[in-house]
């Protein structure tokens, strides 16, 4: 199920009322199905598409490079983003990574955004709109193991590693305590989008990106209160890091 507050623009050449937009879409999960479900239906809804962003660990290994390329995933680094972004592509990120598995729980979600700045400097630098959104269900439809219980600093060290490979070195399980998913439905929203091209600029202060984050983090949590009655979280909360 798919629900936005305001319909993506379709990208008209030479109309230079559109601005690109970077859809910030939490929380990544243990793997990002939300995500790329989102990536598959948007242009049957929307007439056009979008780039999914992945880490370049991501995107080493064969066949599953081929099919992430093939729906239109390119590497996050900074300057591919940012050749999309000016070539008016608009982009799709879970901005959590490996770091935000060692994060998900089964008490509240848990998303990691409060530290990446880099997309709000790379969205002021193109003028690109920031879009909030949210992907109800993409924490429970895959479990995995991330250390709990190692003595010491195990756990610790096992987060630390997988951050510096690029990916989780943690124990994956959904049906049959297999790589299977688990059936659970997944909501995505999308909320309204947090313009930047007022203040677009090569070198952002420190006060801009501040502006533009608070607002950003504002909206995710209210877009999150917002909808988890339609999930039936009517108990659960998002915690910010």
């Amino acid at each position: 199920r798919f629900i936005w507050e305001s319909r993506p623009p379709h990208p008209e050449t030479g109309n230079p009322k559109y601005h690109p937009r970077i859809f910030v879409a939490p929380p990544h999960g243990v793997f990002p199905y939300g995500n790329i479900l989102s990536m598959l239906v948007f242009p049957a809804l929307f007439g056009h598409t979008f780039r999914g962003l992945a880490s370049s660990a991501a995107l080493r290994p064969p066949v599953f490079k081929q099919v992430l390329r093939s729906i239109g995933v390119i590497d996050a680094s900074r300057h591919v983003a940012r050749k999309a972004l000016e070539n008016k592509e608009s982009l799709g990120i879970s901005t959590g990574g490996v770091a935000e598995v060692f994060e998900t729980n089964e008490d509240d979600e848990c998303i990691l955004l409060k530290e990446r700045i880099g997309l709000i400097k790379l969205a002021i630098r193109t003028g690109a709109d920031i879009v909030p959104c949210y992907v109800f269900g993409n924490t429970k439809v895959l479990s995995c193991w991330a250390g709990e219980g190692l003595p010491g600093k195990g756990r610790y060290l096992l987060e630390k590693i997988s951050r510096k490979l690029g990916f989780a070195l943690v124990w994956v399980h959904g049906r049959f305590l297999l790589p299977i998913p688990f059936r659970k439905p997944v909501l995505g929203v999308m909320g309204k989008p947090i313009p930047t091209h007022q203040i677009q600029c090569e070198d952002p202060t420190p006060e801009q990106v501040e502006t533009i984050q608070t607002i950003l983090l504002e909206e995710m949590d209210a877009l999150f209160e917002r909808y988890k009655p339609l999930y039936g979280w009517d108990d659960k909360h998002l915690v910010i890091k």
